[in-house]
């Protein structure tokens, strides 16, 4: 699992992301819209990464919380609706000032990472039993 997420990690790291500009920049402007970009996809990435080490879990977000208190199909589904609405906000953003795309790729680079530790926790876990202290699991459980 680690070897997944690992390159998982350095594709979207190294693969360009090639979309041409609808109107042409500076060439400072033209590189920070190509790590913006790259960016995304890397955060992209590290959600269907911590999305696929979460299924069948416990989930202790109670937005994210599908039947039985686990992550279910409904979980990733709204999982990647908001890192959708948040990366179309950040397009919106950028298209109208394109200079914000270097500090943007910055917060998507640290929210990647984040994502990825995450990932690496929940699957570090696999073997073990967690006892998660929610209402919703403990009458699932019959407590």
């Amino acid at each position: 699992m680690r070897m997944i997420l690992g390159t998982l990690m350095l594709i979207s790291v190294i693969s360009p992301v090639r979309a041409q500009l609808v109107h042409p920049r500076d060439n400072r402007t033209d590189g920070r819209m190509r790590w913006w970009k790259r960016s995304a996809v890397m955060l992209a990435a590290a959600g269907a990464v911590d999305a696929a080490s979460s299924y069948g879990r416990a989930e202790v977000n109670p937005v994210l919380r599908g039947a039985g208190g686990r992550f279910s199909a409904k979980s990733v589904g709204i999982k990647a609706a908001i890192t959708g609405g948040g990366l179309l906000a950040q397009w919106l953003i950028v298209r109208k000032n394109p200079e914000t795309a270097g500090k943007l790729a910055i917060v998507n680079v640290g929210m990647s990472g984040a994502l990825g530790g995450v990932a690496a926790y929940n699957w570090s876990n696999a073997g073990r039993a967690k006892r998660v202290n929610s209402p919703a699991l403990a009458s699932s459980r019959g407590q």
